[in-house]
């Protein structure tokens, strides 16, 4: 049904054209006839197939949006077009105050409105076109979070949202670890993920994951297909546990090992709970201790029952009809192409008001002079906010703390700048040729008022 009802309007759209050229034989339409013709007979079925298509996935606020902006710009077109296309015998009366007036609030509205959000829109194509990029987003991920170098800024930098903006934990112990760990040596860090999860591991698990869901959103699959290893990924702190162990005693700074622990320790009793060894021994036990130590983390992983494989997809399953699954996968796959067409409805409206500035018969190069400089003058603090996107994500960080956890926070703050950094370039270099550009073409408007004003 919906291919039947699009191809409907583009049928419709042929025969309109048709007609058009017919009606031209008998009326002659000058050249704003034949512009708003075409444009009424572009936005009215766009609209229109726009609305159906977006009904069909389940979008009806986008839906609603194509047919009123485009379908409402399109009759807007047939209106100013109609006069030309069935003109009337009787003369036409001239344009009076009133009537130019109204043009001009119409055209001041039309390209108010679409200075003001163009530049919105710009940005969010530029994102949308990188998150639907996969080999850009692994990029920025590996950059910013997985690497060697990356992971224990990316670490710190949670750990620090989370002391500012997390729940304060249960226990005293919790938030004491966190505040050591924040304070471990970046390259003493990576030694210890190294330890768990290795830089290659790290980036070939989350390939396997951007694979996964690229492979989903282009199948009929109803979830995922992802397997899990986490036998495979605890093997490492199994083989490395005198490491691990090692590295803890010599980063963390933690209270002395209470003297019964230290004493029961060198008769060679040895206490099987963990938490009795989590303080800084004496010097000369430290070495002697890393062997249990680690068989005690050794079993204490073998105490749980850790599954050797798990499949996203049936996990998924037990929790998320695959119906439902299937509805955000269609909503999924239309949000970049939808962000990437935003910029359009702006657009429109600016061209719409251009046009309506050729209908009223008003002074193009007065009103051509000061949109251009209004727009140049518009994308300066564009220009300004996102030239330093650091700061200007560091001020959005404590809005978005109650909406976000602590790791969503520290990808937000070293990804978002990195993305906006182009864009603010571009705007900074598109604002000034505007503002430029305006000032000459304004200059130029009232170069001979300037010019008697200045011999007076």
């Amino acid at each position: 049904m919906e291919s039947i009802l699009n191809s409907t309007f583009v049928l419709a759209a042929i025969l309109g054209f048709i007609y058009l050229i017919k009606q031209h034989k008998i009326s002659k339409f000058d050249t704003r006839t034949w512009i708003f013709s075409i444009l009424a007979l572009v936005f009215i079925p766009f609209g229109l197939a726009w609305g159906i298509t977006s009904f069909y996935e389940h979008e009806p606020q986008a839906g609603w949006v194509g047919i009123f902006v485009f379908t409402g710009l399109g009759f807007v077109f047939f209106l100013l077009a109609r006069k030309g296309i069935f003109p009337s015998n009787e003369e036409k009366p001239k344009s009076g105050p009133i009537e130019k007036l109204g043009y001009k609030i119409a055209i001041i509205l039309l390209l108010a409105i679409g200075i003001l959000t163009l530049p919105f829109g710009l940005l969010i194509k530029k994102s949308a076109k990188i998150i639907a990029d996969k080999e850009q987003v692994t990029e920025l991920f590996s950059n910013n979070m997985l690497s060697d170098e990356a992971l224990p800024k990316f670490v710190k930098k949670t750990l620090a949202y989370e002391t500012l903006y997390g729940e304060y934990p249960e226990t005293l112990e919790i938030r004491m670890m966190q505040s050591m760990f924040s304070g471990v040596k970046s390259d003493e860090m990576v030694k210890l993920f190294g330890y768990i999860l290795p830089e290659h591991k790290r980036l070939e698990l989350f390939n396997n994951g951007t694979v996964a869901v690229t492979t989903w959103l282009n199948t009929n699959a109803a979830y995922p297909e992802l397997e899990l290893k986490p036998t495979e990924y605890l093997a490492n702190v199994n083989t490395h546990a005198e490491d691990i162990a090692r590295w803890f005693y010599k980063n963390f700074s933690l209270p002395p090992m209470s003297d019964e622990i230290v004493a029961k320790f060198e008769s060679g009793e040895f206490s099987n709970n963990m938490k009795d060894y989590m303080g800084t021994p004496p010097e000369h036990i430290k070495e002697a201790l890393i062997l249990p130590f680690a068989d005690l983390v050794r079993s204490q992983l073998d105490s749980v029952e850790i599954p050797a494989k798990v499949s996203l997809a049936e996990e998924m399953s037990k929790t998320i009809p695959a119906e439902e699954m299937l509805a955000n996968k269609e909503k999924l796959k239309k949000i970049p192409s939808m962000l990437g067409k935003l910029w359009l409805v702006p657009l429109f409206l600016i061209i719409a008001g251009c046009c309506l500035v050729f209908v009223a018969k008003l002074n193009w190069l007065k009103w051509s002079a000061w949109t251009i400089l209004a727009f140049g003058i518009r994308l300066i603090p564009y220009a300004i906010v996102f030239g330093k996107p650091q700061a200007f994500i560091n001020d959005m960080i404590p809005n978005l703390a109650e909406k976000a956890p602590a790791p969503a926070l520290a990808l937000v703050q070293s990804m978002f700048p990195k993305i906006l950094a182009p864009t603010g370039h571009s705007f900074v270099v598109f604002a000034w040729i505007l503002v430029f550009a305006g000032l000459g073409l304004v200059v130029t408007l009232y170069f001979n008022n300037l010019k008697k004003s200045l011999l007076r």
